[in-house]
């Protein structure tokens, strides 16, 4: 089981797991989703899914990793009113892409452990805008 504390910082309750696959391989499955609304019209409505596949050059779950993953989401987001232009606008769409990752972990002991991941990658949006 795994979380991503970035995530949860937006309000977005978030978990994944992660098993090992073959020699060197693991495979990761991430989700989340969040369905609040905030005061009377502002929205951050989301739900994501993303695979990926990991290659651990040592021992898998320790050390450096190579990651290659696919993500897509449906969003309806909007009336934002700490963001310029979308006081009085909501998207809502899909977005879809992947991309590679590397990362470092590091175990904590018998049943915790931490990473840190850094990744480049392609994300297409597709919505349709609406005013309200």
């Amino acid at each position: 089981m795994r979380t991503d504390l970035l995530l949860w910082g937006t309000t977005t309750p978030n978990a994944g797991v992660e098993t090992s696959i073959i020699r060197h391989f693991t495979m990761a499955l991430n989700g989340a989703y969040n369905a609040w609304k905030f005061g009377n019209d502002m929205k951050l409505n989301l739900y994501l899914i993303q695979p990926e596949l990991r290659y651990w050059p040592c021992r898998k779950f320790e050390g450096h990793f190579l990651g290659v993953h696919g993500h897509y989401a449906y969003y309806n987001v909007g009336q934002i009113p700490f963001f310029s232009g979308m006081e009085d606008i909501i998207y809502r769409g899909d977005l879809y892409g992947g991309g590679i990752t590397y990362g470092y972990h590091w175990v904590l002991g018998d049943r915790f452990s931490i990473e840190a991941v850094i990744g480049g990658g392609y994300a297409r949006m597709e919505y349709d805008k609406y005013r309200c």
